[in-house]
């Protein structure tokens, strides 16, 4: 019988690393899905209440997370030592949330991180933004802003020092992600008003360029009045895949915006790739560039329908085994291990749908978590070129996240189960998947809408003829 659960809990582990599943620890019945309430920033708190929820942050950490097992990092114990000497007067929710970011932060994980939502009743301005290498930029035309105008200052700080504000909260493993995660805080009251970034009438002052012209424009906040659709709120549409077959250029183009590997998804993959051989395209592109996670297996089955792949290596990786599993499988609590094996194609697919030709997989600093695993599977066997831009995570980062909320404030913060650990263990120490050939958008490509990217495919392609 005890076999039977080892046996058991280790393809628990197995479906777990290739997952990136989150189970919801509740202490207060909200989320950006449902109906619960996140405290207002300007609330002001007790020490009593703040103390609890920072015992229990510390508290899921220390049971879930591969780095707190047996002892924490300095750099963490240091955080919560800070933050705790912070909490022993009053403070408002919004000066809190920062504090109890800064301990998620410490541990440059981020699949363990807090998140702030624009819920109803809180407030923006309206500054639709790509934060892209050269610079932020616009890539929404509003009554102010056209495409493309280049944002110089926000409240007075240029984008360096912006990003050094980011970065003292953000959880991250690298500036990518940060720069991603920006475009929608640097529209938030409670991210203008922490870095003090709103004048006193309650504007913000933006100082732009548009074709080499300077101009500076104050904006008000707008209050929110509908709920922003979370990413599962979206993912449950059946709209997040595109797809077509460019028959001069003998292209054929997939692009999934999140890794679930639903009907939705399969049918669609099949639909595609069956037009793909009736076209006898040479050339596939699966675009994650907008790909934020889900589970990893989306890559398994986009495998199956590539023409002379028998088997590929998959990756490994280290789950901690808590209290309740060890108790539940009569085994130890720790770490257990689970190493990097070779599959084999996940369907049977018949040779003549299967793709024969150039794999190319496009990136950028959105492409994240299962699909970041999706493009190092593609790369570390050797199956496809990346290219755009760095991506958003480590390919070796932790991953499979609970969520939680702490019990007075509601704020949201997720914590990771699992290491996953790159193919490849040569390019371990890379804080992103980097692109075979490397291509940035400009604030010139966004003005005018090309799409920078796909432009270098069909130069890719056009030099191959």
């Amino acid at each position: 019988m005890k076999k039977l659960k080892i046996l058991a809990l280790s393809l628990v582990v197995c479906l777990l690393i290739v997952t990136s599943c989150s189970a919801p620890v509740k202490s207060k019945p909200e989320s950006p899905t449902t109906n619960i309430t996140q405290i207002a920033y300007n609330e002001t708190l007790t020490v009593k209440q703040m103390q609890e929820d920072v015992d229990f942050l510390v508290e899921k950490l220390n049971y879930y997370h591969p780095l707190t097992y047996k002892n924490s990092p300095d750099k963490l114990k240091q955080a919560i030592k800070e933050v705790k000497e912070a909490i022993k007067q009053p403070k408002t929710a919004g000066e809190f949330y920062f504090l109890v970011s800064k301990i998620a932060a410490s541990l440059q994980d981020a699949h363990t991180a807090f998140s702030y939502y624009s819920t109803i009743g809180t407030k923006e301005i309206n500054l639709p933004i790509i934060w892209l290498n050269e610079g932020i930029c616009i890539n929404k035309k509003t009554d102010i802003f056209e495409l493309g105008d280049q944002i110089i200052k926000i409240g007075g700080k240029n984008n360096t020092e912006l990003l050094n504000d980011l970065r003292s909260f953000t959880s991250a493993e690298n500036d990518n992600w940060i720069r991603y995660k920006a475009e929608t805080s640097l529209k938030q009251e409670l991210i203008l008003r922490n870095f003090n970034l709103v004048n006193k009438d309650n504007t913000v002052t933006i100082y732009y360029l548009r074709d080499n012209k300077g101009y500076e424009v104050n904006l008000p906040f707008n209050t929110i009045n509908s709920k922003h659709a979370s990413l599962s709120e979206l993912s449950k549409k059946n709209n997040w895949i595109s797809w077509n077959i460019n028959k001069e250029k003998s292209i054929g183009y997939f692009r999934y915006d999140f890794c679930l590997c639903n009907d939705y998804f399969k049918d669609e993959l099949k639909a595609f790739f069956t037009e793909v051989a009736k076209s006898e395209a040479k050339n596939l592109v699966v675009d994650l560039r907008y790909n934020v996670g889900g589970g990893s297996r989306t890559m398994d089955y986009t495998i199956a329908y590539l023409s002379g792949v028998k088997e590929y290596k998959m990756y490994g990786g280290t789950s901690r085994v808590n209290k309740a599993a060890a108790k539940e499988y009569e085994i130890k609590e720790g770490m257990r291990e689970q190493l990097a094996y070779v599959a084999k194609p996940v369907i049977e697919v018949p040779e003549e749908q299967k793709f024969k030709g150039k794999f190319y997989m496009l990136i950028s600093n959105r492409t994240f978590s299962a699909s970041n695993i999706a493009g190092f599977m593609g790369k570390d066997n050797n199956l496809a070129i990346l290219v755009g831009e760095p991506s958003g995570n480590k390919p070796t980062s932790y991953t499979s996240r609970v969520e939680c909320f702490l019990p007075n404030t509601g704020y949201r913060f997720i914590v990771s189960k699992f290491l996953v650990k790159r193919i490849d263990p040569s390019k371990e120490h890379e804080d992103a998947l980097m692109p075979d050939i490397t291509v940035y958008a400009t604030h010139n490509d966004i003005k005018t809408g090309n799409d920078a990217v796909m432009t270098k495919i069909y130069d890719l392609i056009k030099e191959k003829q």
